[in-house]
C-alpha cells in the first residue's frame, strides 16, 4: 500500500504542491511555524492524497508518506533592464544676487566751465580744451585748473590759435584733497570769443597717494 502511495505522490506531487500554494498554503505555513531551518516545509500525505503540514522535527505516523519542499525556489534569470527614469528637477542655484555697484574711480565733466565735485582722496586730473577760431585774426586760449578753495590756479596752459584754425590746451595735474571739493577748468579766449569749443574734458581719476607724506 505504501508503495502505491509513493507512486501516487511521485506522479501527483507537483499538482498537490501547486494546489497548496494556490490556496495560500505557503503563507499559512510561514505564519504557523511550519518552516524548518533549511527553509523547507514538511508534510504527511495519506493514502487518499490528503496533505497535512508537519512542524519541523515531526515524524509522519505509520501509513502516511513524508514529503518536503523548499519555500524559495532557485533564482531566476536576470530580467531585462527597465526604461530610463524621467530627469530630476533642476537643483537649487547657489549663485547669490549681484552686489551693489561700487563707487566710481573716474569723475568727468564735458561742459565748458562746468564744475566737477570730488570727494576727499588722491587724483590725477586730465584736462583738454579745443577751441575753433572763427575769426580772420589770431586768438589765444588761456586755460587753468582751479580748486574752489583757492584763488590761484594750480596749473595753466596757453595756446595761440591761427585764423580759422584750432587750438588745444591739455593739462595733467596731480591733486590731493583732504576733504570734498569742487574743481573747474577755466578758459579765457583773447582778444574776443568769436568761435566755439569743439572739445572740452575735465577728468579726475582716483589713484593711490600722490602727496608727500
Amino acid at each position: 500500500m505504501i508503495g502505491r502511495v509513493a507512486n501516487y505522490l511521485q506522479s501527483n506531487l507537483l499538482a498537490c504542491v501547486a494546489l497548496f500554494v494556490a490556496l495560500g498554503g505557503t503563507s499559512f505555513a510561514l505564519s504557523g511555524g511550519f518552516v524548518g531551518k533549511g527553509g523547507k516545509i514538511s508534510g504527511c500525505v495519506s493514502r487518499k492524497g490528503v496533505l497535512t503540514l508537519a512542524k519541523p522535527g515531526h515524524t509522519c505516523r505509520k501509513g502516511l508518506a513524508a514529503v518536503a519542499w523548499n519555500v524559495s525556489g532557485p533564482a531566476g534569470a536576470p530580467g531585462t533592464p527597465g526604461a530610463n527614469g524621467q530627469p530630476g528637477a533642476p537643483g537649487q542655484s547657489l549663485t547669490g544676487p549681484p552686489g551693489p555697484i561700487g563707487p566710481s574711480d573716474l569723475y568727468t565733466n564735458k561742459t565748458p566751465g562746468g564744475p566737477l565735485k570730488l570727494p576727499e582722496g588722491d587724483y590725477e586730473v586730465f584736462t583738454k580744451a579745443t577751441w575753433h577760431n572763427a575769426t580772420a585774426g589770431v586768438q589765444r586760449i588761456d586755460c587753468g585748473m582751479r580748486e574752489s578753495a583757492q584763488e590761484e590756479e594750480d596749473e595753466r596752459g596757453i595756446q595761440s590759435i591761427p585764423a580759422e584754425g584750432y587750438g588745444t590746451v591739455s593739462l595733467v595735474v596731480p591733486l590731493h584733497l583732504s576733504h570734498s571739493e569742487t574743481i573747474n577748468l577755466e578758459c579765457v579766449i583773447r582778444p574776443n570769443e568769436n568761435g566755439e569749443f569743439v572739445k572740452f574734458q575735465l577728468n579726475a581719476l582716483r589713484v593711490g597717494s600722490l602727496h608727500a607724506q
